[in-house]
């Protein structure tokens, strides 16, 4: 029971661990998705476009959060990032899910 214990903590701080470079890399496609909005805003005001509804603020909005995201799933840091973090949280699912057989049929 002990060991169980110390590798589901181990398992669930490696997790975590994970979960943080994931969430980093969600921080940075979102960050660079303000930038891409503040430059498409200053490209419609430059060809002397204007924003007339909340809608097209919005889809403006969609477009360079896709645009950012896309860059940032696509890149091998978010490949290798991502399937860490699966890796470590299927880690702790089965130590739990072991647990919970060594449990039931006691």
């Amino acid at each position: 029971r002990q060991v169980w214990a110390q590798s589901l903590a181990q398992a669930w701080m490696a997790y975590q661990e994970s979960l943080s470079a994931y969430n980093a890399l969600m921080l940075k496609a979102s960050q660079d998705a303000f930038v891409r909005l503040q430059d498409k805003l200053a490209g419609l005001e430059k060809s002397g476009q204007k924003i007339e509804t909340l809608r097209a603020v919005y889809d403006l909005w969609v477009d360079a959060q896709e645009d950012a995201y896309a860059d940032v799933a696509l890149s091998a840091d978010f490949r290798a990032a991502y399937g860490e973090l699966v890796n470590r949280q299927m880690r702790v699912r089965k130590l739990v899910q072991d647990e919970i057989e060594r449990v039931s049929t006691q």
